[in-house]
């Protein structure tokens, strides 16, 4: 993921077996400056994927390509670094809940060049200093449909 951009932890994952889907939600404090119309308008991001196809984070992209925002799904596995790669993909983004400065990022878990295994039943994962105040974060699978 780029250092340009602000990163965050995500708050969940959930996956629409149906649709062979992902919906990342994380926050996006108002704070930061990214404006609702800017983040709704992207269409694109680069996903970070590791060993076994896990879903590392996600990096959205502006109109103009340019890195927006980055959300932190998984801490990368030392194993990770030698074999972790990248793939474009479409998304859609949307504000959840009642505009309360949090982000839904949708997007397929197969697509051209990637495929993810990620997430797989409902796990849990521990993201040391992703949480507020640099505490520990926890980031869970959800079924959205079946």
């Amino acid at each position: 993921m780029s250092e340009r951009i602000p990163a965050i932890a995500a708050t969940t994952v959930g996956i629409d077996f149906r649709a062979n889907a992902l919906t990342v939600t994380a926050p996006c404090p108002p704070a930061w400056g990214i404006p609702r119309a800017r983040l709704e308008a992207a269409s694109y991001g680069t996903i970070d994927i590791g060993t076994r196809g896990r879903l590392l984070g996600i990096e959205l992209e502006g109109e103009d390509g340019a890195p927006l925002l980055a959300i932190s799904i998984d801490e990368p596995a030392p194993v990770d670094t030698a074999v972790m790669r990248t793939a474009r993909i479409a998304v859609a983004v949307e504000q959840a809940g009642s505009g309360d400065g949090v982000v839904a990022v949708r997007f397929s878990r197969h697509g051209e060049g990637y495929d993810l295994s990620w997430p797989s039943g409902n796990q849990c994962w521990r993201q040391p200093a992703a949480g507020v105040d640099g505490a520990p974060a926890v980031t869970c699978a959800v079924v959205l449909s079946s």
